[in-house]
C-alpha cells in the first residue's frame, strides 16, 4: 500500500508559518480564501480549472498541520 501525503506543506514567511497546497499544472494562480473560509474553498473549482492553471491555495488564518497540534494539547 502506498502512503498518501497530503497535497501541502508548511513554509516559514517573515517568521509567520504558512501552510499551502499547489495543484494543477500551467500558469500559476494565487487563490485567497475569505475571512472564515480555508483552502479548500477552492477545491470544488480544481476539475474544472486545473488543466489551465497550478492553483497556489494558502490557508490565511493558521496551518492546518498546526490546528491538528493546537487541538491536541490539554485545555486549561
Amino acid at each position: 500500500m502506498t502512503p498518501v501525503h497530503p497535497p501541502g506543506r508548511v513554509e516559514t514567511l517573515n517568521g509567520v508559518q504558512l501552510y499551502f497546497e499547489v495543484h494543477g499544472t500551467g500558469e500559476p494562480l494565487l487563490l485567497l480564501h475569505g475571512f472564515s473560509g480555508s483552502s479548500q474553498d477552492w477545491v470544488p473549482s480544481l476539475a474544472q480549472w486545473g488543466t489551465k492553471f497550478q492553483f497556489i491555495l494558502p490557508d490565511l488564518a493558521r496551518p492546518r498541520s498546526l490546528q491538528h497540534s493546537l487541538e491536541a494539547l490539554p485545555s486549561r
